[in-house]
């Protein structure tokens, strides 16, 4: 999460928000997160009542699916 976070960061200090200033990229930035934290706890909950129905099979093909590092 942390890597992602940076990269975020990195993009709107760099220039990559169109000619605003750093604040206000931090700002942007900023909003975009919490908007992102904001749809994830909106899900939390019944994404984990979902993965609790599943059986180990499941899981364990889910959990494959969803691992970014594969």
């Amino acid at each position: 999460m942390r890597a992602a976070t940076d990269r975020v960061a990195m993009t709107y200090l760099s220039g990559g928000a169109g000619g605003q200033s750093a604040p206000d990229r931090l700002t942007q930035a900023e909003a975009m997160m919490a908007t992102g934290l904001a749809a994830l706890r909106e899900v939390r909950s019944p994404f984990d009542a979902f993965y609790d129905g599943l059986d180990d099979e499941q899981r364990r093909k889910l959990d494959r699916m969803l691992d970014h590092r594969a």
